[in-house]
């Protein structure tokens, strides 16, 4: 994971930062008026190879975390258990090959 957010971080900045704020700055409705963001972001970070993997080897733990928002979207704690989930996850994936490495975390 620490490798998928360094790469997000220095190859899609700008979109992650407009993305958080957006996302702070809407805390009731930030689904909607920040989803033009989250796909822009998206866009950008799909294109690197080491996050298309981590997103294809975590693809479940990241959709349940995006339902308990869409269910809950004023409420970003009470999903905490899955984003930690997908986080778990992410932490686990070889970059280099796209396989999620059981035992560790």
């Amino acid at each position: 994971m620490q490798a998928a957010m360094h790469v997000a971080q220095r190859h899609c900045s700008a979109e992650l930062e407009r993305y958080g704020q957006c996302v702070a700055s809407n805390p009731t409705d930030w689904q909607h008026s920040c989803h033009n963001l989250k796909v822009q972001l998206a866009q950008c970070t799909s294109t690197h190879p080491a996050i298309r993997r981590i997103r294809l080897a975590c693809s479940p733990e990241f959709s349940a975390f995006e339902a308990c928002l869409e269910k809950h979207p004023g409420d970003v704690l009470h999903c905490q258990d899955f984003i930690q989930a997908f986080v778990s996850c992410a932490e686990r994936v070889d970059v280099t090959s796209g396989t999620v490495l059981q035992g560790q975390s």
